[in-house]
């Protein structure tokens, strides 16, 4: 009961999205689920009025350890219909501590007016889970 509920969970929050997206990310459980470890997702973005590109940043926090095993696979950014996959090699990743992961990256504006979803995906070596913060809103920095 609990992989149909999820299923359908999964398809509402990503509808809009390409469907070669949905199809791969419907396959994975939630990364809570897989690990035991409630993990709290946190994403800001920002654009500096000075500068044309936008910055984001994604905080995987948890009050137990997360899994040292796990890997950051790509960031996916769902903007309306649009969609932006950031991969690894995109992203700057700090832990710094073992509950406290920060994903850093950089990518050209989108749209101010529109709140995005972030779906970060991770892997081991045997299996793939996500994580979602919805809703977020894009912030405008403003030189003094």
């Amino acid at each position: 009961m609990k992989s149909y509920i999820l299923a359908g969970l999964l398809s509402i929050v990503l509808a809009g999205c390409s469907n070669g997206d949905r199809a791969e990310l419907g396959e994975f459980p939630n990364f809570s689920e897989v690990t035991g470890a409630e993990v709290e997702v946190t994403s800001n973005f920002w654009v500096d009025d000075t500068r044309s590109q936008m910055e984001g940043d994604v905080y995987l926090v948890s009050h137990a350890s997360l899994p040292a095993d796990y890997e950051i696979e790509k960031v996916i950014l769902y903007q309306g219909t649009n969609v932006t996959t950031l991969s690894k090699n995109q992203l700057d990743l700090d832990i710094s501590n073992e509950s406290l992961w920060e994903i850093h990256f950089q990518l050209n504006t989108l749209k101010l007016s529109s709140p995005i979803d972030v779906l970060v995906l991770l892997h081991n070596d045997r299996e793939k889970a996500w994580l979602i913060d919805k809703n977020v809103s894009i912030d405008r920095v403003t030189g003094s």
